[in-house]
C-alpha cells in the first residue's frame, strides 16, 4: 500500500530536489513558455502595425499624386514608384518576421535546454541544488 502521494509515482520516496524539479516542470515551465509566446506575439503585432502604417502612408502619397496627375507618363512613374516601394517594404516585412521567428526559436531553445535534467550529485552524495533561471527584464 502506498504510504505517501509521491511514492506511487516511482515506487520510492522522492527526494526534495526531485520534488523541486517536478514542481519546476509542472508549473514554471508552462508559465515561462506562455510568457515567451505572448512576448513573440507582441513583437509580431508591433511589427505588423508599423508595416501597415508605412504602407498606408505610401498608398496615400501615391493616391494623392495620381489624383492631381494630368500626364500618363507621370502617372506611370508614380505607379512604378509605388510598386517598387511596396516590393521593398513587403520584403523588409518578410525579413523582419523571419528574424522574429528565429529569435523566438532561440529563446525557446535556451529556455528548454536544461529543464529535463536533474543536476548530478556532488562528491558528498547530495544532489546539487537546483537553480531556476532568472526571468529576463
Amino acid at each position: 500500500m502506498q504510504s505517501t502521494p509521491t511514492e506511487g509515482l516511482t515506487g520510492d520516496l522522492l527526494q526534495p530536489a526531485e520534488l523541486i524539479f517536478l514542481d519546476y516542470q509542472a508549473f514554471h515551465i508552462p508559465l515561462r513558455l506562455a510568457t515567451l509566446a505572448w512576448q513573440g506575439a507582441a513583437e509580431v503585432t508591433a511589427g505588423t502595425f508599423g508595416f501597415m502604417a508605412e504602407r498606408f502612408a505610401e498608398d496615400q502619397k501615391s493616391l494623392n499624386g495620381l489624383a492631381t496627375c494630368r500626364d500618363a507618363s507621370a502617372a506611370e512613374a508614380l505607379q512604378r514608384s509605388w510598386l517598387e516601394t511596396a516590393i521593398r517594404q513587403y520584403s523588409a516585412f518578410g525579413e523582419t518576421l523571419s528574424r522574429l521567428s528565429g529569435e523566438a526559436s532561440d529563446r525557446l531553445a535556451s529556455e528548454l535546454s536544461d529543464v529535463w535534467t536533474i543536476p548530478a550529485a556532488d562528491e558528498s552524495g547530495d544532489l546539487a541544488a537546483l537553480t531556476r533561471p532568472a526571468f529576463p527584464g
